[in-house]
Protein backbone atom coordinates (compact mmCIF):
# COMPACT_ATOMS: atom_id res chain seq x y z
CA UNK A 1 0.00 0.00 0.00
CA UNK A 2 1.35 3.40 -1.00
CA UNK A 3 0.08 6.12 1.35
CA UNK A 4 0.10 9.60 -0.18
CA UNK A 5 -0.90 12.87 1.46
CA UNK A 6 -1.73 15.87 -0.71
CA UNK A 7 -1.53 18.96 1.49
CA UNK A 8 -3.62 21.73 -0.04
CA UNK A 9 -6.93 21.64 -1.90
CA UNK A 10 -6.14 24.44 -4.33
CA UNK A 11 -5.59 23.86 -8.04
CA UNK A 12 -2.13 22.30 -7.69
CA UNK A 13 -3.29 19.91 -4.97
CA UNK A 14 -6.46 18.89 -6.78
CA UNK A 15 -4.67 18.32 -10.06
CA UNK A 16 -1.96 16.27 -8.32
CA UNK A 17 -4.53 14.06 -6.60
CA UNK A 18 -6.47 13.65 -9.84
CA UNK A 19 -3.29 12.68 -11.70
CA UNK A 20 -2.44 10.11 -9.04
CA UNK A 21 -5.88 8.49 -9.15
CA UNK A 22 -5.95 8.35 -12.95
CA UNK A 23 -2.40 7.14 -13.44
CA UNK A 24 -2.59 4.40 -10.82
CA UNK A 25 -5.86 3.15 -12.31
CA UNK A 26 -4.22 2.94 -15.74
CA UNK A 27 -1.29 0.79 -14.63
CA UNK A 28 -1.29 -2.83 -15.89
CA UNK A 29 -0.99 -3.99 -12.28
CA UNK A 30 -2.45 -1.15 -10.23
CA UNK A 31 -0.54 -0.18 -7.12
CA UNK A 32 -2.71 -0.27 -3.97
CA UNK A 33 -2.79 3.34 -2.91
CA UNK A 34 -4.34 5.57 -0.27
CA UNK A 35 -4.80 9.24 -1.14
CA UNK A 36 -5.64 11.83 1.49
CA UNK A 37 -6.24 15.44 0.47
CA UNK A 38 -5.77 17.61 3.56
CA UNK A 39 -6.57 21.30 3.99
CA UNK A 40 -6.99 23.56 7.00
CA UNK A 41 -9.88 25.35 5.25
CA UNK A 42 -13.44 24.01 5.63
CA UNK A 43 -14.09 24.05 1.86
CA UNK A 44 -11.75 23.05 -1.01
CA UNK A 45 -9.72 26.16 -1.75
CA UNK A 46 -9.76 25.44 -5.46
CA UNK A 47 -13.53 25.76 -5.41
CA UNK A 48 -13.65 28.81 -3.12
CA UNK A 49 -10.94 30.76 -4.90
CA UNK A 50 -11.56 29.84 -8.54
CA UNK A 51 -15.11 28.51 -8.69
CA UNK A 52 -16.45 31.89 -9.84
CA UNK A 53 -13.71 32.55 -12.40
CA UNK A 54 -14.87 31.86 -15.98
CA UNK A 55 -11.52 30.39 -17.04
CA UNK A 56 -11.33 27.93 -14.16
CA UNK A 57 -14.73 26.28 -13.93
CA UNK A 58 -12.98 22.93 -14.38
CA UNK A 59 -11.65 23.25 -10.83
CA UNK A 60 -15.16 22.64 -9.51
CA UNK A 61 -15.60 19.52 -11.61
CA UNK A 62 -12.22 18.21 -10.48
CA UNK A 63 -13.18 18.67 -6.82
CA UNK A 64 -16.43 16.80 -7.45
CA UNK A 65 -14.62 14.08 -9.39
CA UNK A 66 -12.08 13.58 -6.61
CA UNK A 67 -14.77 13.28 -3.99
CA UNK A 68 -16.53 10.56 -5.98
CA UNK A 69 -13.35 8.63 -6.65
CA UNK A 70 -11.96 8.89 -3.13
CA UNK A 71 -15.29 7.79 -1.64
CA UNK A 72 -15.56 4.86 -4.03
CA UNK A 73 -15.95 1.37 -2.52
CA UNK A 74 -13.05 0.29 -4.74
CA UNK A 75 -10.50 -0.91 -2.18
CA UNK A 76 -7.60 0.44 -4.20
CA UNK A 77 -8.74 3.99 -3.43
CA UNK A 78 -9.29 4.43 0.26
CA UNK A 79 -8.72 7.76 1.92
CA UNK A 80 -10.65 10.94 1.45
CA UNK A 81 -10.75 14.72 1.51
CA UNK A 82 -10.05 16.03 5.00
CA UNK A 83 -11.05 19.68 5.37
CA UNK A 84 -10.65 21.99 8.33
CA UNK A 85 -7.66 20.02 9.57
CA UNK A 86 -4.21 21.27 10.51
CA UNK A 87 -1.26 18.94 10.15
CA UNK A 88 2.25 18.97 11.52
CA UNK A 89 5.53 17.75 10.13
CA UNK A 90 5.45 14.73 12.45
CA UNK A 91 1.86 13.88 11.40
CA UNK A 92 2.83 13.80 7.76
CA UNK A 93 6.19 12.11 7.83
CA UNK A 94 5.02 9.43 10.27
CA UNK A 95 1.81 8.46 8.48
CA UNK A 96 2.64 8.70 4.78
CA UNK A 97 5.09 7.23 2.31
CA UNK A 98 4.92 10.40 0.25
CA UNK A 99 3.74 13.96 0.88
CA UNK A 100 2.81 16.31 -1.96
CA UNK A 101 2.99 19.81 -0.53
CA UNK A 102 0.77 22.07 -2.65
CA UNK A 103 -0.60 24.77 -0.36
CA UNK A 104 -0.01 27.58 -2.82
CA UNK A 105 0.74 31.16 -1.81
CA UNK A 106 -1.62 31.71 1.10
CA UNK A 107 0.14 34.57 2.93
CA UNK A 108 -0.90 37.89 1.43
CA UNK A 109 1.61 40.70 1.02
CA UNK A 110 0.35 43.50 3.20
CA UNK A 111 0.23 47.11 2.07
CA UNK A 112 0.91 48.30 5.60
CA UNK A 113 -1.40 51.31 5.34
CA UNK A 114 -4.26 52.56 7.54
CA UNK A 115 -7.62 51.13 6.51
CA UNK A 116 -6.23 47.94 4.97
CA UNK A 117 -8.41 45.81 7.23
CA UNK A 118 -11.70 47.59 6.55
CA UNK A 119 -14.57 45.26 5.55
CA UNK A 120 -14.68 46.42 1.92
CA UNK A 121 -10.97 45.69 1.35
CA UNK A 122 -10.02 42.22 0.13
CA UNK A 123 -6.65 40.63 -0.65
CA UNK A 124 -8.19 38.21 -3.12
CA UNK A 125 -10.65 38.67 -5.95
CA UNK A 126 -14.16 37.30 -5.62
CA UNK A 127 -16.64 38.19 -8.39
CA UNK A 128 -17.76 41.28 -10.33
CA UNK A 129 -21.57 41.23 -10.40
CA UNK A 130 -22.11 43.32 -7.30
CA UNK A 131 -20.08 46.23 -8.64
CA UNK A 132 -21.95 47.18 -11.81
CA UNK A 133 -21.59 50.96 -12.23
CA UNK A 134 -19.74 51.13 -8.91
CA UNK A 135 -16.28 52.59 -8.24
CA UNK A 136 -13.72 49.85 -7.64
CA UNK A 137 -10.01 50.30 -6.96
CA UNK A 138 -7.65 47.43 -7.82
CA UNK A 139 -4.19 47.72 -6.28
CA UNK A 140 -1.38 45.83 -8.02
CA UNK A 141 0.14 45.37 -11.45
CA UNK A 142 0.61 41.65 -12.02
CA UNK A 143 -1.63 38.84 -13.24
CA UNK A 144 -4.20 38.84 -10.44
CA UNK A 145 -4.68 42.60 -10.57
CA UNK A 146 -4.83 42.74 -14.37
CA UNK A 147 -7.34 39.88 -14.65
CA UNK A 148 -9.53 41.30 -11.88
CA UNK A 149 -9.53 44.76 -13.47
CA UNK A 150 -10.56 43.29 -16.83
CA UNK A 151 -13.29 41.15 -15.32
CA UNK A 152 -14.71 44.06 -13.33
CA UNK A 153 -14.64 46.30 -16.41
CA UNK A 154 -16.51 43.75 -18.50
CA UNK A 155 -19.23 43.54 -15.89
CA UNK A 156 -19.73 47.28 -15.86
CA UNK A 157 -17.67 48.46 -12.89
CA UNK A 158 -15.78 51.76 -12.97
CA UNK A 159 -12.25 50.50 -12.41
CA UNK A 160 -9.11 52.30 -11.32
CA UNK A 161 -5.88 50.30 -11.29
CA UNK A 162 -3.16 51.56 -8.93
CA UNK A 163 0.40 50.27 -9.31
CA UNK A 164 3.57 51.43 -7.61
CA UNK A 165 5.81 50.65 -10.60
CA UNK A 166 6.12 52.52 -13.88
CA UNK A 167 4.48 49.75 -15.91
CA UNK A 168 2.64 46.46 -15.59
CA UNK A 169 4.57 43.45 -14.35
CA UNK A 170 6.85 41.63 -16.77
CA UNK A 171 5.32 38.25 -15.90
CA UNK A 172 1.74 39.06 -16.93
CA UNK A 173 0.36 36.26 -19.13
CA UNK A 174 0.97 36.96 -22.79
CA UNK A 175 -2.73 36.76 -23.65
CA UNK A 176 -3.72 39.09 -20.80
CA UNK A 177 -1.18 41.86 -21.44
CA UNK A 178 -2.56 43.25 -24.74
CA UNK A 179 -6.09 43.15 -23.34
CA UNK A 180 -5.32 45.19 -20.22
CA UNK A 181 -3.00 47.55 -22.10
CA UNK A 182 -5.66 48.26 -24.73
CA UNK A 183 -8.32 48.91 -22.08
CA UNK A 184 -5.99 51.38 -20.35
CA UNK A 185 -5.09 53.14 -23.61
CA UNK A 186 -8.77 53.46 -24.49
CA UNK A 187 -9.51 54.99 -21.10
CA UNK A 188 -11.90 52.16 -20.24
CA UNK A 189 -9.79 51.33 -17.20
CA UNK A 190 -8.06 54.19 -15.43
CA UNK A 191 -4.49 53.28 -14.52
CA UNK A 192 -2.22 55.19 -12.15
CA UNK A 193 1.41 54.09 -12.32
CA UNK A 194 4.25 55.03 -9.98
CA UNK A 195 1.53 55.61 -7.45
CA UNK A 196 1.53 54.61 -3.79
CA UNK A 197 -1.43 54.01 -1.51
CA UNK A 198 -1.30 56.19 1.60
CA UNK A 199 -4.50 55.13 3.35
CA UNK A 200 -7.94 53.67 2.78
CA UNK A 201 -11.19 55.01 4.20
CA UNK A 202 -14.71 53.59 4.06
CA UNK A 203 -15.36 55.26 0.70
CA UNK A 204 -11.98 56.37 -0.70
CA UNK A 205 -8.46 55.27 -1.46
CA UNK A 206 -5.95 58.07 -0.94
CA UNK A 207 -2.92 57.72 -3.19
CA UNK A 208 0.14 59.79 -3.99
CA UNK A 209 2.40 60.15 -7.02
CA UNK A 210 4.44 62.82 -8.78
CA UNK A 211 1.31 64.89 -9.29
CA UNK A 212 0.54 64.94 -5.59
CA UNK A 213 -2.21 63.39 -3.53
CA UNK A 214 -5.39 62.05 -5.10
CA UNK A 215 -8.62 60.75 -3.56
CA UNK A 216 -10.16 57.83 -5.46
CA UNK A 217 -13.80 56.93 -4.75
CA UNK A 218 -14.10 53.25 -3.92
CA UNK A 219 -17.04 51.12 -2.93
CA UNK A 220 -14.77 48.10 -3.08
CA UNK A 221 -10.97 47.73 -2.91
CA UNK A 222 -9.10 44.67 -4.16
CA UNK A 223 -5.53 44.84 -2.84
CA UNK A 224 -4.03 42.24 -5.20
CA UNK A 225 -0.40 42.83 -4.35
CA UNK A 226 0.48 39.16 -4.31
CA UNK A 227 0.95 36.27 -1.93
CA UNK A 228 3.80 34.13 -0.76
CA UNK A 229 3.98 30.52 0.41
CA UNK A 230 4.20 29.55 4.07
CA UNK A 231 7.98 29.35 4.07
CA UNK A 232 8.17 28.48 7.77
CA UNK A 233 6.10 25.33 7.32
CA UNK A 234 8.04 24.24 4.25
CA UNK A 235 11.26 24.58 6.22
CA UNK A 236 9.72 22.69 9.14
CA UNK A 237 9.48 19.70 6.80
CA UNK A 238 13.24 19.90 6.41
CA UNK A 239 13.14 21.34 2.89
CA UNK A 240 16.05 23.67 2.12
CA UNK A 241 15.07 27.10 0.78
CA UNK A 242 17.38 29.50 -1.04
CA UNK A 243 18.18 32.42 1.25
CA UNK A 244 17.32 35.03 -1.38
CA UNK A 245 14.68 33.60 -3.71
CA UNK A 246 13.23 31.19 -1.12
CA UNK A 247 12.94 28.60 -3.87
CA UNK A 248 13.09 25.05 -2.51
CA UNK A 249 15.77 22.52 -3.32
CA UNK A 250 14.17 20.00 -5.67
CA UNK A 251 14.70 17.72 -8.64
CA UNK A 252 13.20 19.53 -11.66
CA UNK A 253 12.09 16.24 -13.23
CA UNK A 254 10.38 14.54 -10.29
CA UNK A 255 9.76 17.65 -8.12
CA UNK A 256 11.10 15.73 -5.14
CA UNK A 257 12.71 17.88 -2.47
CA UNK A 258 15.89 17.21 -0.51
CA UNK A 259 13.70 15.36 2.03
CA UNK A 260 12.93 11.79 0.89
CA UNK A 261 9.23 11.37 0.21
CA UNK A 262 8.42 15.10 0.18
CA UNK A 263 7.36 16.57 -3.17
CA UNK A 264 6.35 20.11 -4.07
CA UNK A 265 3.71 21.32 -6.54
CA UNK A 266 2.28 24.66 -7.62
CA UNK A 267 3.49 28.12 -6.73
CA UNK A 268 5.48 26.93 -3.70
CA UNK A 269 8.12 25.92 -6.25
CA UNK A 270 8.61 29.55 -7.24
CA UNK A 271 9.57 30.78 -3.78
CA UNK A 272 9.21 34.55 -3.72
CA UNK A 273 8.71 34.51 -7.51
CA UNK A 274 5.14 33.23 -7.33
CA UNK A 275 4.15 34.87 -10.62
CA UNK A 276 6.32 32.37 -12.51
CA UNK A 277 3.75 29.63 -11.83
CA UNK A 278 0.01 29.74 -12.33
CA UNK A 279 -2.81 27.28 -12.99
CA UNK A 280 -2.02 26.87 -16.67
CA UNK A 281 1.49 25.48 -16.07
CA UNK A 282 1.26 24.36 -12.43
CA UNK A 283 -1.45 21.84 -13.27
CA UNK A 284 1.18 19.56 -14.82
CA UNK A 285 3.29 19.29 -11.67
CA UNK A 286 1.10 16.49 -10.36
CA UNK A 287 1.84 14.31 -13.36
CA UNK A 288 5.60 14.71 -12.87
CA UNK A 289 5.28 13.67 -9.24
CA UNK A 290 2.97 10.76 -9.96
CA UNK A 291 5.33 9.40 -12.61
CA UNK A 292 8.05 9.27 -9.97
CA UNK A 293 5.76 7.76 -7.34
CA UNK A 294 4.31 4.99 -9.50
CA UNK A 295 7.75 4.05 -10.81
CA UNK A 296 8.93 3.83 -7.23
CA UNK A 297 5.81 1.94 -6.19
Amino acid sequence: MLNVAVVGSGPAGLYAAEALVKQVAALPAPVPVRVDVIDRLPTPYGLVRYGVAPDHKSIKSIAQYLRKVLESPDVRFVGGVHLGEDVTRDDLLAAYDAVIYATGAMRDRRLGVPGEDLPHVSHYYTEPHEYWKQDVVVIGGKNSAAEAALDLFRYGAKVTLVHRDAQLGATIKYWVRPDIENRVKAGQIQALFQTHVKRITKDEVIVENGAGEKHLPARRVFALTGYHPDFAFIESLGVHLDSETRKPALDPNTLSSNVPGVYLAGVVIGGRHTSEIFIENGRFHGKQIINALTERG
